[in-house]
This record gives C-alpha cells, structure tokens and sequence, in this order.
C-alpha cells in the first residue's frame, strides 16, 4: 500500500475531526497501529489543530468565562452524568483525543466563537461609545463657534449701522465739555438736521450716582427742550428724542426720571453746533 497517498488522501484529518464513518475510523486505527507514519500524521494533525486554536483564541472579560464554565460544569454533568472536573481547566481549548465525543469539540468550537463575539461586540461598542462622545463635543463646540460668529456679526451690524449715523454728511457732531472746558468728561451729540434724529454717545460720563439720572438738553435760542434721559443702552450710541432745530446741546444730572426744566447747578458738559 502506498502509505503516502493513504495520508494524503484526506483520511486522517477526517478522522480527527471524527467525521468518518465507524469502518473508516477502524481502518484509520488500523493503519495507526501498523504503520508509524499514519500514528505521526494523526498526531501532527491534532497538534497543528490545537495550536491553530490556540492562536485564534480571545481571551474573554473574567466575569463572562466564569459564568460560562459553571454553565458548561452543569452541562456536561448532565450529559455525562459524570462531574466534570471544571476546575482543573487551565486552557481555552481542550485537546484532542480519540475518547473525546465530536459534540464536545464542536462545543468548543462554539464556545471559543460566542466568547470572541462577545469581546469584539464589546470592544467596537466602546469605540462607538467614544465617537458618539467626540461627535457630541464637536456638536457642542460648533454651537459656541456659531454662537459666537453670530454676536461678532452682530457686532460689526451695529458699527456699520453706527458709522452710517455718524458719517451721514447731515448729521452735525457737537463735542460737549465741563463749562470749566476740563476734559474731565465728554460726550458727543450726533444730530441729523434733515431727519431730526438725535443720538448721544457718552465718550467719558461717570455713571450716575443712586437715584440720580442724566438728562439731555437741546438749547434752542437759550431756551432748553427735553430731549430724554440717558439710559444705559448698551451701544455706543444711544437714540434720543427727535430735535427739529438746535443751537446747542447740554447734559445735567437730574434726579432720577427727569425734570421738565434744567437744573444748572448740575450742569456736566455742554457744546454748540
């Protein structure tokens, strides 16, 4: 017989495999005891199984193997209606052997794919679970990025719209100083004499004390109009009351609401057009 081709004919790793039939594993067992070459084909067989086994193994997280082995404690028990001894396993694939039944090793099998199923769910879940995360961050710092665009161009929308007031060829800026002329404190009237409007930027104003309140004058001919208190109106420049003609403008403190007339003990600054 020509033993090599018997070996390489397929016939032994069926028969590690346990996937002959009960003449072909007496033949294979046969041959073993007769002709060295086939015991040492069967045997290195079984070996590279093994080690491709090994290799291929994932080391599962200690919690799940436990609980996986007291499962299969009970399981085999049952099968065999022996006590497997669970405890003096020290290696994820159990080796091969002719006692062995094929149904244990396809358990193996099984096994070794559940566990490495499980590591590989858990493993891309967290790299999921972290891209989820820096997506949510990227989200989150988008938003204050826009957030922040938004003011800027609000920002530059009120300087535009500011410097089409000031730089409208009708409108007269009227510098008001301290009557001493100290530049102590400043404010600038901005008046339009086509549209009438009238804005006021308060340049160096101290804020006004508790109770107390700006008032803005415009002085036609000597005599003071109203032209509104000054609130703090978180732009540069602040709308007041339209003026149809002017000759000057003044500011004085008043008590906190108003007065219908000036109260010149309390005048700050005052200019004319």
């Amino acid at each position: 017989m020509d033993i090599k081709a018997y070996i390489e004919s397929g016939i032994v790793e069926s028969y590690v495999m346990r996937l002959t039939s009960p003449e072909e594993t007496a033949e294979v067992e046969s041959m073993m005891a007769a002709y060295p070459e086939v015991a040492a084909a069967v045997t290195n067989f079984e070996l590279l199984l093994e080690q491709r086994l090994m290799n291929e193994a994932i080391d599962p997280p200690a919690y799940i193997k436990e609980q996986l082995v007291n499962t299969l404690a009970t399981e085999f028990s049952d099968a065999d209606n022996n006590e497997l001894p669970i405890r003096n396993i020290s290696s994820q694939v159990v080796a091969l052997s002719s006692g062995t039944p094929l149904w244990k090793y396809v358990a193996v099998a099984s096994i070794a794919l559940f566990l490495g199923s499980g590591w590989l769910n858990f493993h891309y879940y967290s790299k999921y679970a972290a891209i989820e995360q820096d997506y949510k961050t990227l989200l989150a710092n988008q938003g204050s990025l826009m957030a922040n665009l938004n003011a800027n161009q609000a920002k530059m929308k009120g300087m535009e719209d500011i410097m089409k007031i000031i730089m409208d060829p009708a409108v007269k800026p009227v510098s008001m100083l301290p009557p001493n002329k100290s530049n102590a404190m400043l404010a600038t009237a901005y008046w339009n004499s086509n549209t009438k409007a009238l804005y006021v930027a308060q340049n160096n104003m101290p804020a006004a004390p508790a109770g107390r309140q700006y008032q803005l004058w415009a002085l036609i001919k000597g005599k003071p109009v109203n032209a509104g208190m000054i609130d703090d109106c978180g732009q540069i420049l602040c709308k007041m009351a339209d003026i149809s003609e002017a000759d000057s403008f003044a500011i004085t403190l008043e008590k906190a609401g108003g007065s219908p007339t000036p109260d010149l003990t309390q005048l700050k600054v005052i200019g004319t057009i």
